[in-house]
């Protein structure tokens, strides 16, 4: 009848005359429609068969795991209107094959209205109800349903509690199924491993893997019997969270339990190596999966290399991919994004291409996202000629085009400078394409265009007229290419006009209620220096972070009528001295109008610092450091930068104010210092420390760039040696307000424990200072004979040692 086949004891108890019966509703039932169609039916063919339980029962395992199932609760009605008293198991085996099929509301629902007619009910009905809770996720339902066996004095057992569990993990909330444990602790349930693995995969689902850790000791208190699938979820909830030194801690424990470790747990643990960028501990994984006899498939792989992506280390990520090919592992899309965004931040963009080339190889579908990436490689190098072409790729190939697309490619152009021309086609063809030209885009469009100025100025306005007033950082990127074409008129004159603009959308800074003269600082702290209209400036000391001054200031007054404020600038932990805060938010006008003259390159600033090694010059003369600097970030509250040509354009001059030595040891290179006036022309991160320490002469108790010298220099200077002790820049009525913040006296009893030159070391270190002032401009130039020749001027000059080097620089220049 219809594919149905009835179970063996069903037949038996069944005569056959019955089972025709049975064989007959059944071909009727898939004709019927109606709820009077089937009463109807089963009156006819059932009318001599004595409804009694065990009827029932039989015609309800038949119809379970079945569509019929959704019927059921039909069925069972029209049953009850032939004369079926239901009792206790005709409604547990009712309710458990409705669960098999139907939806958790009505299963609910029929457990409903069978408690309404009287029929006294055990845990079975209502373990059954909450299992299709579990399947829907219904977990507050689910919860509903154990407290109403508790008030009806159900006996609850271990298995409706495991399935609430798991439906609270279904529906990711941690927190109510941990409370379920503790439930069953208060009733004396006895908890197994699977209501363990259930509150750990809930824990897993919502990356809490310190409470997953959590479940784990308990397990190992109450000896609670730990399964792979247990670390395995345990391992995921580390990945979700990006613990990826706990998640390698669980494997070390199933190694130690002889749990047998597959291919899923270390797919995990890789994918939390992923999430902490920690790509060696990546690459290190394929060594004890290799150990363990575990075979590496895509994902593992795709993993890896994503984690390689995420820290920019392309050649391992290129290497992995050559190890796929050799291992004959199958290689998609996913695993080639991974490895062309790897390319993309490491600025490798000839390999990203590359591997495009290898994907139309091995016709594998380049989609949007490849595409993007490759174009994001090329944005990091200036390389717009194969941005553009790779727009031309992406038509030909019938690939999405979206805004990131076309922002890669002008990005591009903008990096490489003087193709504004190709920048202006691409935003008409934007246009063309019905792609909404985004913020974004303006301000790196107008940015590009810095070699026309009036082009840049088109798109400002342009990007006015679409959008809000602009932001102060989009102004001051115009107001610095006006400034590079000496239009010093226009750019003030844009710098007010924008500001009138501001004002009139919020004006805060007429609204302070407070002077801040009022702030109170901890002694030896931050002081405020002076109060003007927009802003105001901080003596920061070196014990508190910028953001700390800037909430530490506004905590200070009550919270209805507290400043706002905003950190113009930022320092480093350890620099002292001069800090810019606005006074307004972040999209107020004061606020504006200070992020635009420091983007704009306004704002004179000027530190003193002081640099160990070989002194770079005579005091008093000066010199201007150029060299692309590239920020790289360690974790999310710790970055550093290096010389790179992908990196940005940054300047700084430096101008030599006196030389020093380390008493009682002149001999040594760290024994020689110089006392440096530096002012950053631009603004990157680091950009004084690195400047330096690419010359071969870092800042001193440099945690970052010191190298090898940091504990010796930290027993006599404790932290960096920086101060940022002049700042001038514009109030909103045009004022030109400059402040200094003397040297802080930590840095002032450094230089105490130096000494000064004496004058005859002063003109024979101005000397070889000056040599290897020009050495090391040679040397980052790459030139060996300009090296020779700087050495050859004072050749008489130098000591022993230099004569060694000269000879060696001059075998090598032959070479």
């Amino acid at each position: 009848a219809q594919g149905f086949s009835y179970s063996s004891t069903v037949k038996t108890e069944l005569s056959g005359w019955h089972y025709k019966m049975l064989d007959k509703v059944f071909g009727e039932l898939d004709r019927s429609s109606g709820h009077a169609d089937m009463q109807a039916s089963l009156s006819r063919h059932l009318g001599g068969l004595t409804l009694d339980p065990r009827t029932a029962v039989g015609l309800f395992k038949e119809m379970q795991g079945s569509y019929r199932s959704q019927e059921l609760f039909r069925m069972l009605q029209c049953m009850q209107g032939l004369g079926l008293e239901l009792d206790t198991f005709v409604a547990s085996v009712a309710i458990g094959a409705c669960g098999k099929c139907c939806e958790w509301a009505q299963v609910v629902h029929l457990l409903t209205e069978i408690a309404a007619s009287c029929v006294e009910l055990d845990v079975f009905p209502f373990s059954a109800a909450i299992r299709a809770c579990e399947h829907g996720g219904a977990w507050v339902t689910a919860l509903s349903l154990l407290g109403d066996m508790a008030a009806r004095g159900v006996q609850s057992g271990v298995i409706p509690y495991n399935a609430a569990v798991r439906a609270c993990a279904k529906g990711g909330d941690w927190v109510a199924a941990l409370k379920l444990l503790d439930v069953m602790v208060a009733s004396h349930v006895q908890m197994d491993a699977i209501t363990y693995n259930s509150a750990v995969k809930a824990c897993a689902i919502c990356g809490v893997w310190i409470k997953a850790l959590g479940l784990l000791d308990e397990m190992a208190a109450g000896r609670v019997e730990m399964s792979a699938i247990t670390f395995n979820t345990a391992v995921t909830s580390c990945a979700i969270g990006g613990a990826w030194v706990k998640a390698l801690g669980i494997l070390g424990d199933m190694v130690t339990s002889s749990i047998e470790l597959d291919v899923i747990t270390f797919n995990a643990a890789a994918s939390a190596c992923q999430k902490g960028a920690a790509w060696v501990a990546a690459l290190k994984l394929f060594d004890d999966m290799a150990a363990s006899h575990v075979q590496m498939d895509t994902i593992t792989y795709s993993t890896v290399v994503s984690s390689c992506a995420n820290s920019g280390v392309w050649v391992k990520a290129l290497g992995l991919l050559g190890e796929m090919t050799a291992g004959r592992i199958e290689k998609d899309t996913t695993i080639y994004s991974a490895a062309v965004n790897a390319c993309a931040k490491g600025g490798a963009w000839v390999q990203a291409l590359g591997l495009l080339g290898d994907m139309v190889t091995s016709c594998i579908e380049i989609n949007t996202c490849t595409y993007n990436a490759a174009a994001n490689a090329c944005d990091k190098v200036g390389a717009w000629v194969a941005a553009v072409q790779l727009l031309d790729d992406m038509v030909a190939s019938h690939a999405m085009m979206d805004n990131f697309s076309y922002n890669s490619a002008v990005g591009a152009c903008r990096r490489a400078g003087g193709a504004w021309v190709s920048v202006l086609a691409l935003l008409d063809d934007m246009a063309a394409r019905s792609l909404e030209t985004e913020i974004i885009t303006y301000n790196a469009a107008s940015s590009a265009c810095g070699q026309s100025w009036r082009h840049s100025l088109a798109l400002f306005e342009e990007r006015c007229a679409k959008f809000s007033a602009p932001e102060g950082i989009a102004l001051g990127s115009l107001i610095n290419t006006l400034r590079s074409a000496n239009c010093w008129v226009l750019a003030f004159g844009l710098l007010r006009r924008e500001l009138r603009r501001w004002e009139g959308l919020d004006k805060c800074y007429d609204l302070m209620p407070h002077s801040l003269s009022e702030v109170e600082f901890w002694e030896g702290g931050p002081t405020v220096l002076s109060q003007h209209s927009a802003f105001f400036f901080v003596n920061k000391s070196p014990d508190i972070s910028s953001d700390d001054v800037v909430d530490h200031i506004r905590d200070q007054f009550p919270s209805v009528d507290g400043p706002q404020l905003t950190g113009a600038s930022r320092m480093d932990l350890p620099t002292s001295g001069v800090l810019v805060v606005a006074l307004g938010h972040r999209e107020s006008a004061s606020a504006n109008y200070v992020q635009a003259q420091f983007a704009g390159r306004l704002v004179a600033k000027t530190y003193h610092c002081l640099c160990s090694g070989m002194w770079l010059g005579a005091v008093g003369s000066t010199a201007v450091r150029s060299a692309p600097l590239r920020p790289v970030t360690i974790h999310d509250s710790y970055s550093r930068s290096y010389v790179s040509e992908v990196g940005l354009d940054a300047y700084t001059s430096f101008c030599l104010k006196a030389h020093y030595e380390l008493e009682g040891r002149p001999e040594m290179q760290t024994g020689s210092f110089t006392f440096l006036e530096v002012r950053p022309l631009t603004g990157r991160t680091h950009q004084i420390r690195v400047h330096l320490a690419s010359l071969g002469r870092p800042l001193v108790s440099d945690p970052a760039y010191a190298g090898f010298a940091l504990a010796e220099q930290r027993q006599w200077c404790s932290r960096l040696f920086l101060h940022s002790s002049r700042v001038a820049l514009r109030d909103v009525d045009g004022t030109f307000c400059r402040i200094e913040a003397p040297l802080a006296p930590d840095l002032l009893r450094a230089l105490q424990a130096l000494r000064n030159s004496r004058s005859d070391k002063v003109r024979h270190g101005n000397s070889l200072a000056n040599s290897v002032w020009r050495l090391s401009r040679f040397y980052y130039s790459g030139s060996f004979r300009g090296i020779c020749r700087s050495l050859d001027r004072s050749i008489r000059k130098v000591p022993g040692w230099m004569h060694k080097l000269y000879r060696l620089l001059c075998r090598l220049d032959r070479e």
